[in-house]
């Protein structure tokens, strides 16, 4: 009876590592996330954030090709980057983009696709 509470704590305590070490970034070599952003009236937008980071770049792909853009802003619920004269603010816990172009503001809702090697 022993021994067998002696295997299960230490089943246990096995489990509870490799849960802990595969479920947090320890292992990630690389990751990127893609923010694939829609409007109602037909407008996408694809975002790539290999780090989502002030200073870091975000891969911009729309139907005027692709733009890399550095991150301005950064917290854990918006970030913010600029296109020229275009302002992005992607929102993300509502999961959606904020365009704004002179006084006239966009709203895109994306989908979020996460890989992590």
């Amino acid at each position: 009876m022993k021994s067998f509470l002696t295997l299960a704590v230490i089943l246990s305590v096995a489990i509870g590592v490799f849960y802990a070490v595969t479920s947090s970034n320890l292992l990630v070599r690389y990751s990127y996330d893609v923010y694939a952003c829609a409007s109602p009236s037909g407008e996408t937008i694809e975002l790539t954030f290999n780090d989502i980071k002030i200073g870091e770049n975000v891969v911009l792909n729309n139907a005027n090709g692709e733009s890399t853009l550095e991150i301005l802003q950064a917290s854990q619920e918006t970030v913010m980057f600029k296109k020229q004269s275009e302002t992005f603010t992607l929102e993300r816990v509502e999961k959606r983009l904020l365009r704004e172009l002179d006084a006239l503001v966009s709203i895109l809702y994306c989908d979020v696709s996460s890989f992590r090697m």
